[in-house]
């Protein structure tokens, strides 16, 4: 069962241990309220640029990823991200080595070194990152769903930036924006363990630290985000087709066979028990092939491989839910039409036996993804939005209490016709 523990550290750093004795390896995580949201015009990519050379060289490590090659050697597998709202580094390594993969951690975060020639270099790795990015159509067309669906907000910008934002940034640059990682008030640490046998010394190893590195530790609190919220979206039109709507983006790539299609709808933040209703919703409609979307659009009429239903949320009130599939150009109307006919029969003809049929499934998904980094990464998550972490012994009892009355409520809170944006691909 997991254990969840909160240690505010001296330094104003916040150190998460989260314990579970099915953990077969620990992780170390490093999250930092800095996403490329946070990006000024100017230097659009920056947060994602500066993630890849933090921990190239370093201290004492000042060969080009010496440190990289030093840890592999260990067994320690490192690795990074940068999302919308957080840059998070992390190790991944066996228990025993957890104390020593977080001391390497810091050495890599709080002693990096930054030279002209890794700025350089690393610039082309980037652009070419965002080339392969902008050449995959589904990252692509979720690209330009955000924008279609949250103009002139942050979501609207390309983060992985371009040309003429990555030649605005240099060593300088850099030294200014890494202050903001090298104030332990923007720092929060996540431990994932077998058993809390290390706290004590971790708790102490952490608080010795930042008191005999206060020199370094400079740099303003990361400022809590401003977002733009986006004009209501267009009404759409109930009498026709893709020509009479007014919130559908049409995207053309000469080369496509078929069209990739997007539905969404821009929706309210869900609470802790809404998530579990729409993890059960989602599975009733696109998840295995009893879903409903999956028996009518595949196994009845041919017209898609698959389908998925996913939701996501940002800092600053901005969520969205979207359908996602593939169809012949010819028939993406009709392909949309009948996910909101499905949806809409959902409302009508929902029964009881349907949602207990979905719950042995979400019972064995859950029970295989206990996983230290998965469940990390999704607590790290619930810290950084504010929203309640729910732990995997929590879930499966959540799900058995959903009811009939529970999934028709949450299908009229997302489910909204004038808030549907439509986005083609073909």
């Amino acid at each position: 069962m997991e254990k969840i523990k909160a240690v505010m550290l001296k330094s104003g750093a916040e150190l998460y241990f989260m314990v579970n004795e099915k953990y077969t390896t620990s992780t170390v995580q490093f999250a930092f309220p800095i996403g490329w949201r946070h990006d000024e015009d100017k230097y659009l990519g920056l947060a994602h640029f500066f993630e890849h050379l933090v921990g190239k060289r370093t201290k004492n490590f000042p060969g080009k990823t010496e440190i990289t090659r030093f840890l592999e050697k260990e067994g320690i597998v490192t690795n990074a991200f940068t999302s919308s709202d957080v840059t998070c580094y992390h190790h991944s390594n066996s228990h025993k080595k957890l104390i020593f993969s977080l001391q390497q951690l810091m050495e890599a975060i709080y002693f990096s070194k930054f030279v002209e020639e890794d700025l350089i270099m690393e610039k082309e790795v980037v652009m070419t990152e965002a080339r392969q990015f902008l050449d995959d159509d589904d990252s692509f067309l979720w690209h330009k769903m955000m924008g279609h669906m949250f103009p002139r907000t942050t979501l609207a910008r390309f983060y992985l930036g371009d040309d003429e934002s990555l030649k605005n940034i240099d060593t300088q640059v850099f030294q200014e924006f890494y202050k903001l990682y090298l104030n332990p008030k923007n720092t929060k640490i996540f431990i994932g363990t077998n058993n809390f046998k290390n706290e004590k010394k971790i708790v102490k190893l952490l608080n010795d630290f930042y008191k005999k590195n206060k020199s370094i530790l400079t740099g303003e609190k990361v400022k809590q985000l401003q977002e733009v919220q986006p004009p209501p979206p267009p009404s759409p039109n109930r009498g026709g087709g893709s020509a009479k709507r007014n919130n559908v983006l049409l995207v053309n790539k000469n080369d496509k066979t078929q069209a990739n299609i997007r539905l969404g709808w821009r929706v309210p933040e869900l609470n802790k028990n809404e998530r579990i209703v729409f993890a059960v919703l989602r599975r009733i409609l696109t998840a295995g092939f009893s879903a409903r979307l999956m028996k009518k659009l595949r196994d009845e009429l041919g017209l898609v491989y698959g389908v998925s239903l996913h939701r996501n949320s940002f800092l600053g009130g901005l969520s969205y839910m979207m359908f996602a599939t593939a169809c012949a150009k010819t028939e993406k109307e009709k392909v949309f039409y009948l996910i909101n006919e499905e949806v809409e029969k959902l409302k009508n003809d929902l029964t009881q036996e349907e949602i207990n049929n979905v719950i042995p499934m979400l019972e064995y998904f859950q029970e295989r993804q206990v996983n230290v980094e998965n469940d990390v990464s999704d607590f790290l998550d619930s810290i950084i939005n504010g929203t309640e972490y729910i732990k995997n012994s929590e879930y499966v009892r959540l799900v058995k209490k959903v009811k009939v009355v529970d999934v028709k409520k949450l299908i009229s809170k997302l489910f909204i016709a004038e808030n549907e944006y439509r986005g083609v691909l073909e």
